[in-house]
C-alpha cells in the first residue's frame, strides 16, 4: 500500500475512533439497590469543554436483566471539591424500554466530577399511586 494511502487509512481509524462510545461502561448500583445503571459516555475518553452524549441503560437489581419499567429519568454533573455543577441543562429521550439517550453534557473544567443520575417511578400503593425516587452517583476523573 502507498504511504499516503497507510497514513489516510490511520487517520480514518483515528477519527472514527474518536466518536466511539467508552468500551467499557462506567456502571453502579441505585442506593435502594433496585436497579443497575450502565453509562456509555460518546465520545470515548470525554472532551474538556466539548458537548458529548451518554447512553444509559437500566438493569434490574435482582434478575440483571434489562428493565421493562416505565421510569422519569434526569442526568446531572457535579464538581463536589468546587460545590457546583455543569452549565447546562441535559436533555433525556427513552430510546427502547430501559435506554435512554443523554444530550446536553458538558464538562466545563478538568477534576472530579460526579455523574448523578435520579431514576423516578410511579409504582401502585393499594388504592393509589406514589412516585419512588432512587439514585446514583458515578465518579468521572477529567
Amino acid at each position: 500500500m502507498p504511504k499516503c494511502l497507510s497514513v489516510l487509512f490511520a487517520l480514518t481509524l483515528v477519527a472514527c475512533g474518536a466518536n466511539s462510545p467508552s468500551p467499557v461502561p462506567l456502571a453502579g448500583r441505585t442506593k435502594s439497590g433496585s436497579c443497575l445503571v450502565e453509562v456509555r459516555p460518546t465520545p470515548w475518553p470525554i472532551p474538556l469543554n466539548e458537548p458529548f452524549e451518554l447512553t444509559v441503560e437500566l438493569f434490574d437489581g435482582v434478575t440483571g436483566e434489562r428493565s421493562e419499567s416505565q421510569v422519569f429519568l434526569e442526568v446531572d454533573a457535579w464538581m463536589p471539591s468546587h460545590g457546583h455543577g455543569m452549565l447546562r441543562k441535559t436533555r433525556v429521550q427513552q430510546v427502547e424500554p430501559g435506554q435512554y439517550q443523554v444530550s446536553g453534557m458538558l464538562f466545563h473544567m478538568e477534576g472530579e466530577w460526579e455523574l448523578r443520575i435520579a431514576i423516578a417511578q410511579q409504582q401502585a400503593n393499594g388504592d393509589f399511586f406514589q412516585v419512588v425516587r432512587d439514585e446514583l452517583a458515578l465518579p468521572i476523573e477529567l
